[in-house]
């Protein structure tokens, strides 16, 4: 087993802010120290995994809903369409289609990342908030 090292002042501070006093526990006691320490992990776990979800999600909505927006559309108002030599209609054009496909795809992709990310964002405060409480009921 691996000796959990005094807590620097930074982490302190965030223990402090989460509502745990560190001061009014035995510092030498390996378990509570590795507690602690596993509080501050999920903690900045948790946060990293909330912003980056939190960046995800609407950026991959934007980008798939700018997907669909370009996808094909067969009516006359449509700017995308042109005539050719013959005054026949032509379509957008394979270009569009797949610009439009490829957006909506890498849209998907970024929903479908940043959705685990934020579920497991929210276990990880839990599993920190069972930890927390642990201390806060010795306190109370």
């Amino acid at each position: 087993m691996v000796k959990a090292q005094e807590l620097k002042e930074k982490q302190l501070r965030t223990l402090s802010s989460l509502g745990v006093p560190y001061s009014n526990y035995d510092r030498s006691n390996e378990n509570i120290k590795t507690d602690f320490q596993n509080i501050l992990k999920l903690d900045k776990k948790r946060k990293a995994q909330s912003i980056a979800s939190s960046i995800l999600i609407p950026m991959g909505l934007l980008t798939a809903g700018f997907g669909v927006s370009l996808l094909p559309r067969k009516s006359n108002e449509s700017a995308d369409y042109e005539d050719d030599i013959r005054g026949h209609e032509r379509g957008p054009g394979l270009l569009t289609g797949l610009a439009s496909v490829s957006l909506f795809a890498v849209g998907a992709a970024q929903v479908g990342v940043g959705i685990p990310l934020f579920v497991s964002s929210k276990s990880k405060k839990k599993r920190r908030d069972v930890l927390l409480s642990k201390y806060e009921q010795k306190n109370n």
